[in-house]
């Protein structure tokens, strides 16, 4: 993939692999960006035989660093995926004890009321990771260079972006 900011000469990169554009150039910084979310055309994206690429297809563009991206909002599907696929019998059997528990303290509570209540049964992992919610430290999704590590992590991990 080649990316091309007229007048300059195009220069390649590799699709597969993240990929980090530095600049002192304002002028430049503010291009790209305005590029990267359609804002402006001034940067083009082409095959490695110069056929057009939109700039949507060519990169995922995760925001700049400096302006917060929401991690939690680009990653957690997929790290709840991750943890569903990576769970063992063993985890998912401990797991689902405890659930039961939980659940049956909370059926105990319900007895107070004198009402016909129930505590749904239905054991779904997907939802008791939701339950847990699982996110990014706050440290790391305030800090410019935490966001670009975790990203970068995140692109060549298990997780690894797509």
């Amino acid at each position: 993939m080649n990316l091309t900011y007229y007048p300059y000469e195009p220069f390649s990169i590799k699709s597969d692999k993240p990929t980090v554009i530095e600049t002192s150039n304002h002028e430049i910084y503010q291009k790209l960006i305005q590029s990267f979310n359609d804002f402006d055309s001034a940067i083009k994206f082409s095959t490695d035989n110069f056929e057009l690429v939109e700039v949507s297809k060519a990169l995922r563009w995760f925001g700049d660093a400096f302006m917060q991206v929401d991690l939690d909002k680009e990653f957690q599907a997929n790290i709840y995926k991750q943890i569903q696929n990576d769970i063992t019998d063993d985890q998912q059997q401990e797991i689902y004890n405890l659930v039961q528990q939980l659940k049956n303290k909370v059926t105990e509570i319900t007895y107070m009321f004198d009402l016909p209540l129930e505590v749904e049964e239905n054991f779904e992992m997907s939802k008791i990771i939701k339950l847990c919610n699982v996110h990014f430290d706050t440290q790391v999704k305030t800090s410019p260079y935490g966001i670009i590590e975790t990203i970068l992590k995140t692109a060549n991990g298990p997780l690894s972006i797509k």
